[in-house]
C-alpha cells in the first residue's frame, strides 16, 4: 500500500484483485468516504484483518490465528512498524516500503499455513 494514501475504493478494488489472485475467501469489508477494512480468510482458523483511514493516513494489516494476532505490519503517517511473529505485541520500525499488500498477503498464507509458524 505504498501507492500514498489512496482512496477506499482504489484499496478495495486492489484488495479483491490481490485475493481473487490467491484464491482466498473474503469473509466481509467495510467502506465509508476515509475507511476500508475487511477480514479475509485462509484456513479454517486463520485470517487477515484489513484497515484503512485515507484521513489519518492508517493502515493496519494483521495475521489471526485461533483469535489472536500472530503478525502484522502497521503504518501510520509516514511511520511503519512490524508486529514480528515471535512476539507480536512488540513494535519493530521498518521502512514503510519493505511491505505492501501484495507482500502482506503471501507472508500471511505462509504463516497460516504453517510455513512461517510454530
Amino acid at each position: 500500500m505504498e501507492k500514498s494514501f489512496i482512496t477506499p475504493e482504489q484499496i478495495k478494488k486492489e484488495v479483491n484483485l490481490e485475493i481473487r489472485k490467491r484464491i482466498l475467501t473474503l469473509l466481509d469489508e467495510e467502506i465509508n468516504p476515509d475507511i476500508y477494512s475487511a477480514r479475509v480468510r485462509i484456513s479454517e482458523n486463520c485470517s487477515i484483518q484489513l484497515y484503512f483511514n485515507v484521513a489519518k493516513k492508517k493502515f493496519l494489516m494483521a495475521v489471526v490465528k485461533d483469535g489472536t494476532r500472530i503478525y502484522g505490519f502497521d503504518k501510520l503517517d509516514e511511520n511503519c512498524h512490524e508486529h514480528p511473529i515471535e512476539n507480536p505485541k512488540r513494535h519493530i520500525e521498518k521502512p514503510c516500503s519493505e511491505m505492501d499488500l501484495a507482500r502482506f498477503l503471501d507472508r500471511a498464507i505462509n504463516l497460516c499455513r504453517g510455513e512461517g509458524h510454530g
